[in-house]
């Protein structure tokens, strides 16, 4: 009985973190949970030498969080140029 459970409540994680991502904040939509996913990826990041890093950290640094322009957008686009 206990194993059944398991599943069921990792996977009710897994949708509730899939959701969040997803969901932007009710006011106005912004992807909260996403900005600070990818601003905790870049501080996490172990190769701090790359270029790609590098490139990173400095457009997330002008980039203002909470912006509706959102860092996410601007790492997409900088990263389907590469």
């Amino acid at each position: 009985m206990e194993k059944s459970k398991l599943p069921e409540n990792k996977d009710q994680c897994i949708d509730l973190w899939i959701k969040s991502m997803l969901v932007g904040r009710e006011s106005d939509g912004y992807p909260v949970f996403q900005e600070d996913f990818l601003r905790q990826g870049v501080k996490e990041f172990p190769f701090k030498a790359s270029q790609l890093f590098q490139m990173l950290v400095t457009n997330f640094s002008h980039c203002k969080y909470d912006n509706l322009e959102t860092s996410y957008s601007q790492k997409k686009s900088q990263v389907c140029s590469l």
